[in-house]
């Protein structure tokens, strides 16, 4: 934290993260009721065809205040994968009542920005 005024503060961060994903031999199902007869049925599966070890790292930059109410602090934050690049799959539309079933493939870049908006209440609210 770098002082800027009386309640403000500069507040920079580094982080790093490491995530192992095993993956799950079934796809994922999301089931939606249908209300004419309340039966569910499947609409959409997704699956990752990569499993893989996840290392990332993180940058920070943002400003908190302190009030009667608590601590605010919002960050801006750009997130970057070191290791894997992207994650592929494949999805399916399926069971649409207008719509012939769909496939396709997908792509996701892990890096990304992000905002954080952290409230931290005064210690008064714990005793």
């Amino acid at each position: 934290m770098f002082p800027v005024g009386r309640k403000f503060n500069f507040v920079a961060g580094l982080g790093a993260s490491f995530n192992v994903s095993t993956g799950i031999d079934e796809p994922v199902v999301t089931y939606v009721i249908v209300i004419d007869n309340y039966q569910y049925k499947t609409i959409f599966v997704a699956s990752e065809e990569q499993r893989k070890i996840n290392l990332s790292g993180e940058l920070s930059l943002g400003f908190n205040c302190k009030t009667i109410f608590g601590l605010f602090q919002l960050e801006a934050f750009y997130s970057k994968n070191l290791s894997a690049k992207t994650i592929e799959g494949n999805y399916f539309f399926i069971n649409l009542a207008n719509t012939p079933d769909t496939k396709g493939s997908f792509k996701i870049d892990n890096d990304f920005y992000g905002l954080s908006l952290s409230i931290t209440p005064p210690k008064s609210w714990f005793h």
